[in-house]
């Protein structure tokens, strides 16, 4: 697994962070890190909410400049040019968007409906950049609040969703900083396996992980052949690599399309210290 150590413009605040890209299975993720002395990213965000309705403007600009960032401006990774990963403190509410530009330049607009009210969520602009040539996130606050929701802590690794049976499991421990290979198996109710998975962004699954420091994110593809037209169908597993951060628990939502629909099952992951050797 390959590493670039950077530092990303969040909300306007300079916060040290490191990108980790594995090109053989299309894995990557950001996570918090110490400064490695790279320049900042590019790009910063904000938000405001369309009184009365669920609508959200997003606002993308230079970290340098202020100007406006284009789709012009973005390469397209995984059949979009923007992804949005929103979370709320409890790590429960879990959406992924894609927005679209309006008339202002740098503008876009994405329909946004949070469960938990007067709770503060957080957005993570999954982004390239034809300028720096890298993946990036640019994150801002969605909503004001105080919360209050009981973060859950529950190591669970079984889900069932709309009649699907989601079960996740490791080649070894999960510790922080360690690389784990893992497997998520698919059945259906009678317990046959699903091998009827449907492109979804250019895969068969997004795994999308978040910290329960609430700065770490984890977004990551499954191994293998990823499908090339609309007809091709993966399943019943998908193959994986993790590599938690310094954090004690993430909550991991891996998202597939079955008969048309998506599905999000979630999982909570401890992250146990590093052993000495």
């Amino acid at each position: 697994m390959h590493c670039v150590y950077h530092a990303l413009v969040f909300g306007g605040l300079l916060c040290a962070a490191s990108l980790c890209a594995s090109h053989s299975n299309g894995a990557h993720a950001v996570m918090p890190h110490e400064d490695r002395g790279v320049g900042p990213a590019t790009v910063i965000a904000k938000t405001q909410r369309v009184e009365g309705s669920s609508q959200v403007l997003l606002t993308l600009s230079t970290a340098k400049d202020a100007k406006p960032v284009t789709l012009d401006n973005l390469k397209e990774v995984h059949t979009q040019k923007i992804h949005l990963l929103i979370i709320d403190p409890s790590l429960s509410d879990y959406t992924h968007s894609h927005p679209v530009p309006t008339k202002t330049p740098g503008e876009y607009s994405f329909t946004w409906e949070p469960k938990l009210k007067d709770t503060p969520y957080k957005l993570w602009a999954d982004l390239h950049p034809f300028s720096t040539d890298r993946q990036e996130y640019a994150t801002t606050m969605l909503q004001e609040g105080k919360g209050g929701q009981k973060r859950e802590t529950d190591d669970t690794r079984d889900a069932v969703v709309d009649g699907h049976r989601f079960t996740l499991q490791f080649e070894g421990p999960l510790e922080k900083g360690q690389a784990v290979r893992g497997v998520v198996k698919i059945t259906d109710e009678k317990g046959r396996p699903v091998t009827t998975l449907e492109p979804l962004m250019g895969a068969y699954g997004h795994l999308v992980g978040f910290g329960d420091d609430f700065e770490t994110l984890i977004h990551i593809h499954p191994m293998g052949a990823e499908p090339t037209k609309d007809s091709d169908r993966g399943g019943p597993d998908l193959s994986f690599h993790l590599e938690p951060g310094e954090v004690n628990f993430i909550k991991f939502f891996v998202q597939v399309k079955i008969d048309g629909k998506e599905l999000y099952a979630p999982f909570g992951l401890k992250i146990a210290d590093k052993k000495d050797s």
